[in-house]
């Protein structure tokens, strides 16, 4: 089983391959605790919060991810790469 920085990196390059107009950041690390993992914007924002299959949120990266959603954010909690690509293409990205 992958690991979430695994999941993480092929997410990125996969965005940005598929969108290379897109901007793409890695938001999370020890000093951000609860952030997404990743910010994508392409055309619209989209913050995704990355977990192995068997992974969960923490109670931090819940209310992170809710407070992001009430101020009109787009979320996904993504455990494949393709569940990224589909949401940049729901959401109409630009490639």
């Amino acid at each position: 089983m992958p690991s979430e920085a695994t999941l993480v990196r092929k997410i990125m390059k996969a965005v940005r391959l598929a969108y290379p107009a897109a901007y793409v950041r890695k938001l999370a690390d020890k000093y951000n605790r609860g952030m997404p993992d990743i910010l994508i914007l392409a055309r619209s924002v989209l913050f995704v919060e990355t977990k192995t299959p068997k992974g969960r949120l923490s109670k931090i990266q819940l209310a992170e991810l809710e407070l992001i959603m009430a101020a009109g954010g787009e979320v996904l909690v993504a455990k494949t790469v393709e569940e990224v690509l589909d949401k940049l293409e729901e959401m109409g990205a630009m490639a």
